[in-house]
């Protein structure tokens, strides 16, 4: 079958390193009634010798867990190898961490590699936001002075319903900090009809944030591809709106293969190779349009996406999507949209705008008189 892009740009490898968790936070999508600890360098070396022979401008290798910092004497002399071994290629390494198991080990070896070592925090937000996810007394775990020393240092901060109307205050306390802060909603979380509008009036606020501060990134889920409204653009549209399969692979502890890192959240679930191999031809090979037939009618389908993994996990079919995310994202949407019409008026003033390219532009406008004729915007 024909395969859905052959963007050999970048490929980015999922390592699952442990199941195990020192925290049970309350949002957590992964289902693991129980921990896997065997995480095998020679498994995963043979893993990495395959995958680097897949042509690619960079590789992200993406150390996940449960948390990666307790197989940190593992991943560190996997990391050893690699940079030994692959001289030659652009590599980085990316870590996400609850921050609560740092020593002195660790923190001297990731100063010490820090610039080909991206590691993102996962914190919610205030010291009372946080400890209502995580447990009580975790944010004063968090040496917050050492991982603002790191260069590049993230801020994930997920978004549980009961805090939705305090999102943005929570994003400017992290950003205060210090931190490059990356807020998302807490996936297959209660989500209901009384969360929309709040959610909308905290969208409202990050426009404005990233209207009066040029040089901040919009974060993701501002960056929706209005240009995929264009007239060309529907009628030649990519096949899928996100990674997997053609940049994205994700391997488990057992170094069984994923077509992302989506499909690996249910550790009670036995791996059936035939039926993720089935799954990995249909998203190779089948359109959005085509798979997605619940979203036929969705004037907004052009731009959305879906976790394919989360679907498969939670209910068992790649195709079956959680119908309540949609009124949320399509806030995304619009709140995308008013963004754009704020800044592209002032094109200059904003560098993440100035990398598009002009025709790249001209799609963003046609797209967003496309929403307006669509009465949407």
């Amino acid at each position: 079958m024909k395969p859905l892009s052959t963007d050999n740009s970048l490929r980015r490898i999922y390592l699952y390193l442990t199941t195990d968790c020192n925290l049970r936070c309350k949002y957590c999508f992964e289902k693991k009634d129980s921990q896997i600890n065997n995480f095998s360098i020679p498994k995963f070396q043979e893993v990495l010798i395959r995958e680097f022979g897949v042509p690619a401008d960079l590789y992200i290798i993406t150390l996940y867990g449960g948390e990666p910092f307790l197989e940190f004497e593992k991943f560190k002399n996997l990391c050893s190898w690699v940079w030994e071994t692959y001289t030659d290629k652009n590599i980085i390494f990316d870590i996400t961490t609850n921050g609560t198991l740092l020593n002195r080990d660790i923190k001297q070896w990731l100063l010490l590699n820090q610039k080909r070592i991206k590691i993102s925090l996962s914190i919610d937000g205030s010291r009372q936001v946080h400890d209502s996810n995580r447990g009580s007394g975790i944010f004063s775990r968090i040496e917050l002075d050492f991982f603002l020393k790191l260069s590049g240092i993230k801020a994930k901060m997920t978004v549980m319903p009961e805090y939705v109307d305090s999102m943005f205050e929570n994003f400017i306390y992290l950003e205060t900090l210090g931190f490059d802060t990356v807020p998302s909603i807490a996936k297959e979380a209660e989500w209901g009809e009384k969360h929309i509008e709040l959610y909308s009036l905290q969208l409202i606020n990050f426009v404005d944030y990233i209207v009066d501060h040029p040089n901040k990134t919009p974060p993701p889920f501002l960056r929706y591809e209005i240009g995929k409204f264009a007239l060309e653009r529907r009628s030649n549209r990519s096949l899928r709106n996100c990674g997997v399969c053609y940049h994205s692979i994700a391997y488990d502890t057992f170094g069984n293969k994923y077509p992302c890192n989506g499909f690996y959240s249910d550790f009670s679930r036995e791996y059936d190779k035939n039926k993720i191999e089935e799954i990995s031809s249909i998203l190779r090979s089948v359109p959005d349009s085509e798979l997605l037939v619940e979203c036929a009618e969705c004037p907004v389908k052009e731009a959305c996406s879906t976790c394919y993994g989360l679907n498969y996990i939670y209910r068992n079919d790649v195709a079956s999507i959680d119908t309540r995310l949609c009124p949320f994202i399509k806030c995304e949407i619009m709140a995308t949209v008013q963004m754009y019409a704020r800044v592209i008026p002032n094109i200059e003033l904003y560098p993440w705008l100035r990398t598009r390219k002009p025709n790249e532009l001209l799609d963003i406008i046609s797209g967003i008189q496309y929403l307006k004729d669509k009465n949407l915007y």
